[in-house]
C-alpha cells in the first residue's frame, strides 16, 4: 500500500544524492584549484620575500659596518635567521624534478650570501681593516646573483602561472558547461517525473470522477477502470470496481426481488380469487358423485383424498421452496383426478432418477406446466392422450421434461412463443392454480439466476416436449 509513497522517497532520495553528488564534486573541484592556487602565490611570496630579506640582510650588515651599533646588529641576525628558514622552505614549496637544478643553485647562493655576511661581520669585529672590505665586495656579488637568479625563476614561475592560469579557465569553462548540464538534465529529469507521476494520479482520479458520476446519475453498467499498477490507486481503483460490481449486483438482486414479491403476489391474488377454477370443480364433483353412485366408497374416498392434498398443496405458502419430489407428487395427485375423469383416454407416467428428487424447486413449478400440457394439447383428443414427465442428472444439471402426445404447434408459433412472454399469459394459465407459464418460467429464472431455463420442442400432430433444465447445485 506504501507504493506511491515509495516512488516519492526513492525520486527525492535520488533528486537529493544527485544534487549533493554534484555540489561535493564542484567543492572538490574548487577546493583543489584553491589550493593550487594558493600552492603558486605561495611559490611567488616565497621568492619575493627571499629577494627583500637577502637585501635587508646585507643592507643591516653594512649598517652594522657603518655605525657599529647593538640595533644594527641584532637587525643583522633576524634577517640572517628569516633568511635562513626561506632557504629551508625552498624544498617543499618550490622544488621539483622540472626545476631542481636552478633551485639548487639558488640554494647554495642563498647559502653563500649568508656565509660572506657572517666572515664579514666577523672579521669587523675582531678588527681586521684590511680583510673585511674584500668580503663585503663578495656579499655584494652575491645578492646581485641571488637577486637575478631570483628574477630568473620568477620568470619562471609566472610562465607556469600562466600555463595554469589557461587550464584553470579551461577547466572552469568545463565546469560551467558540466553545471548547465547537470541542472539541465536535473530539471529535465524533475520535470518528466512529474509529469508522468501526476498524470499517473490524475488520470485514474479522472476516470474514477466519471465512473462516480456515471454512478450518481443511475448507469450502472459503465466499463471497469484499468490500472494495472499495484499502488494505493490500484487498490483503489480495484475497490471501486468491486464497490460498482456489488451494487450492480444488489441493484439486481433488489430487482430480482421485487419481480419474485410480485410474482408470488400474483399468485397469492390468484389464489385469493379463485383457487381452483369453478368449471374444474364442478367437473371433478360432478365425477365424484357418479362414483359414489356407481362404485362404492373406495375409489371415491381416493380421489376424494387426492383432491383435499391438491387443494392443500395449492394453498401452502408461496414463497417458500419446495422439493422436486414434493412437486411430482403432487402432479401423481393431479394425474389421478385427471386420470379417475377421463378414463383409458389419457395416460400419465412419471419417471425420474431418484438422484433428482431432493432437488429445491419454487412451488407450483410443475403443475401449470402439466395443466397446460393437458389443456392445450391432449384434452381435445378423443383417446391415446399420453403426458410423461421425464427427470435426469445431465452435465451437472437436472433436466426434467414433460413430454406429451398432443396437437402439438407449428414452428413460427414455437418460435413466436419463445421470443414473445406476453403469450405465455395467453395460452399458458391452468385450470386449478389459476398461474400462467409465464408466472412459473419467470420465477424458475430468478430463483436460479439463469435465462437457459426454459425450452419448447414440437410439431404439427407429434405433441409438444416442455424441457426444464435445472442446476444441480
Amino acid at each position: 500500500m506504501s507504493k506511491m509513497k515509495n516512488k516519492l522517497m526513492a525520486f527525492f532520495l535520488t533528486l537529493f544524492v544527485l544534487l549533493n553528488g554534484v555540489s561535493i564534486f564542484l567543492f572538490l573541484n574548487h577546493k583543489q584549484t584553491v589550493a593550487q592556487y594558493d600552492h603558486l602565490l605561495d611559490r611567488f611570496l616565497l621568492l619575493n620575500d627571499i629577494s627583500q630579506i637577502s637585501q635587508n640582510t646585507y643592507d643591516s650588515m653594512n649598517s652594522f659596518l657603518l655605525h657599529k651599533t647593538q640595533d644594527d646588529l641584532t637587525d643583522f641576525y633576524t634577517y640572517r635567521r628569516e633568511l635562513k628558514e626561506k632557504q629551508r622552505d625552498l624544498k617543499k614549496t618550490i622544488m621539483n624534478s622540472h626545476n631542481y637544478i636552478p633551485v639548487k643553485n639558488y640554494e647554495v647562493m642563498i647559502g653563500s650570501l649568508i656565509e660572506e655576511t657572517d666572515v664579514t661581520i666577523g672579521l669587523f669585529m675582531s678588527e681586521q681593516i684590511e680583510s673585511y672590505p674584500t668580503r663585503q665586495a663578495e656579499s655584494l656579488k652575491f645578492l646581485s646573483f641571488l637577486q637575478d637568479q631570483t628574477l630568473h625563476l620568477l620568470n619562471e614561475e609566472l610562465t607556469q602561472f600562466q600555463s595554469y592560469y589557461l587550464e584553470m579557465s579551461g577547466r572552469n569553462q568545463n565546469m560551467e558547461y558540466m553545471g548547465f548540464a547537470l541542472f539541465s538534465s536535473t530539471l529535465f529529469m524533475v520535470l518528466l517525473f512529474s509529469l508522468l507521476f501526476s498524470n499517473n494520479i490524475t488520470k485514474p482520479i479522472h476516470q474514477l470522477t466519471n465512473a462516480a458520476h456515471e454512478i450518481a446519475l443511475g448507469k450502472l453498467d459503465g466499463e471497469e477502470i484499468i490500472y494495472h499498477k499495484k499502488d494505493e490507486l490500484g487498490f483503489l481503483t480495484a475497490t471501486f470496481n468491486k464497490m460498482r460490481r456489488d451494487v450492480i449486483d444488489l441493484f439486481t438482486q433488489i430487482q430480482e426481488k421485487s419481480e419474485q414479491e410480485q410474482l408470488i403476489k400474483e399468485m397469492e391474488l390468484k389464489s385469493l380469487q379463485s383457487q381452483i377454477n369453478p368449471h374444474f370443480l364442478f367437473n371433478t364433483l360432478n365425477t365424484i358423485g357418479k362414483l359414489a353412485y356407481i362404485e362404492g366408497s373406495d375409489k371415491v374416498n381416493h380421489l376424494i383424498m387426492s383432491l383435499s392434498k391438491l387443494l392443500r398443496y395449492n394453498l401452502s405458502k408461496l414463497e417458500k421452496p419446495v422439493k422436486l419430489r414434493d412437486e411430482l407428487q403432487t402432479v401423481q395427485d393431479y394425474f389421478f383426478i385427471q386420470k379417475t375423469r377421463f378414463g383409458e383416454r389419457v395416460h400419465f407416467e412419471i419417471m425420474v432418477e431418484e438422484d433428482c428428487l431432493e432437488l429445491e424447486i419454487p412451488i407450483l413449478t410443475l403443475q401449470p406446466i402439466v395443466e397446460n400440457a393437458f389443456i392445450h394439447g391432449i384434452e381435445s383428443l378423443e383417446s391415446g392422450g399420453s403426458i410423461r414427465i421425464v427427470g435426469q442428472v445431465d452435465q451437472g444439471d437436472i433436466v426434467v421434461k414433460i413430454i406429451d402426445n398432443g396437437i402439438g404447434m407449428s414452428e413460427e408459433i414455437r418460435q413466436s412463443f419463445l421470443s414473445n412472454t406476453d403469450k405465455w399469459k395467453q395460452t399458458g394459465t391452468g385450470h386449478s392454480t389459476g398461474l400462467g407459464l409465464e408466472n412459473v418460467i419467470r420465477r424458475l429464472q430468478l430463483f436460479f439466476h439463469r435465462k437457459d431455463i426454459f425450452s419448447i420442442e414440437s410439431e404439427i400432430g407429434k405433441g409438444t416436449i416442455v424441457e426444464l433444465r435445472l442446476p444441480k447445485g
